[in-house]
């Protein structure tokens, strides 16, 4: 599962936060995924051999309607890889967008700054606001060229200011 406004920097408003289903591989060594472009938190959820629910991280299980601890999503997740996997994954995105938008003689100078943007953060310890800043200056740039990558559904599923 993950999610691409994990912090109050992209959420649509302080009180949504909305996780999505990727796929997973699961193999005797582990499960893998493929970070969707500009995750900013993900973590697995598996069924074991009983139909158990296991997870990468122990989270608190939620607090029925009403409690002050019942929309509480990413604030619980520790290491759940944040940041650096959907960034590496959105900068590849963005990569491929300008090889397309050469292809097609488009301008994709505000893309090269921002891919360049990213790769300088991608290298630094998380710090949120960076963090947050370089997605979605880069996830912008993509969805302004008319590429095949500005279509992908991970990029538009929100539509605000903050995103």
């Amino acid at each position: 599962c993950y999610t691409t406004d994990g912090t109050d920097e992209l959420r649509p408003s302080k009180w949504y936060e909305e996780w999505f289903v990727a796929p997973a591989q699961v193999r005797p060594d582990g499960a893998v995924a493929t970070a969707p472009p500009g995750m900013t938190h993900g973590i697995f959820y598996l069924r074991d051999e009983n139909g158990f629910l296991v997870n990468t991280e122990l989270l608190p299980a939620r607090i029925r309607p009403g409690s002050d601890l019942w929309a509480k999503g990413t604030e619980y997740i520790q290491g759940g890889y944040p940041y650096r996997p959907g960034l590496i994954s959105l900068i590849e995105t963005g990569r491929s967008a300008q090889a397309n938008a050469a292809k097609l003689d488009l301008n994709v100078d505000t893309l090269k700054q921002a891919i360049e943007a990213a790769e300088n953060v991608s290298v630094q310890p998380v710090e949120v606001v960076a963090y947050a800043t370089a997605m979605r200056e880069l996830r912008d740039a993509i969805c302004a060229l008319d590429v095949p990558e500005a279509q992908l559904q991970v990029l538009n599923q929100f539509k605000s200011p903050k995103w």
